[in-house]
């Protein structure tokens, strides 16, 4: 990542094929068909990085989804991130980075969003809003649940690429359970049995 932030804007490489990285925890998926990054950067002028607020104790950023503008700065920046003296002392990115941003030395360049506008709360199924929400970011839930619902929310993207729709029509409501056994109901409000709710238990 250091490698490609590195890379000027006006360089653009092979080793860094656009002006500015989109960073992903592996727990995060994109469920809206908008480019909601370009229009965060666009209305974030002069931003080299941007994020939501984390909504919990461990940091001020929520590191799950992260935008980085590629230049000297972001390489400099990521190296003092990953070089920090807390960092060595075995404490989280997240909490790192809300050192480096209390320090105050960049505030020119972060731009602070709030909880929604890239991520969710500590808590997502109590914040994510289906075809609303960018990201549905899966923190703090155990890895079958993770798994299920991941199996889930790929398998209905396939579905939406093969048929050239929408990644979640207009009138379709998700409810999820966090049962023992991850349970995904899709609901639709039409009454008609073409539209019937459809129940998955991966």
């Amino acid at each position: 990542l250091r490698r490609f932030a590195a890379t000027d804007a006006k360089e653009i490489s092979s080793s860094c094929p656009a002006p500015w990285l989109l960073w992903l925890d592996a727990d995060v998926f994109v469920t809206v068909q908008e480019d909601w990054a370009s229009r965060l950067i666009n209305e974030n002028p002069g931003a080299r990085l941007i994020g939501s607020r984390h909504s919990g104790g461990d940091g001020i950023i929520n590191t799950g989804a992260v935008l980085v503008k590629c230049g000297a700065w972001a390489s400099d920046f990521l190296t003092r991130w990953w070089t920090h003296p807390a960092a060595s002392a075995e404490s989280t990115d997240q909490y790192v980075l809300g050192k480096l941003i209390e320090a105050g030395a960049d505030d020119e360049f972060f731009r602070i969003l709030p909880v929604q506008a890239m991520n969710c709360d500590t808590f997502w199924w109590n914040s994510f809003v289906p075809g609303n929400s960018p990201v549905l970011h899966l923190m703090n839930t155990p890895n079958s649940v993770r798994e299920a619902l991941g199996a889930r929310i790929l398998a209905q993207t396939a579905v939406v690429r093969a048929s050239q729709a929408a990644w979640l029509k207009d009138g379709e409501i998700w409810s999820i359970s966090l049962a023992e056994k991850c349970c995904v109901t899709q609901h639709t409000r039409s009454s008609s049995s073409s539209d019937s709710a459809i129940a998955s238990e991966p």
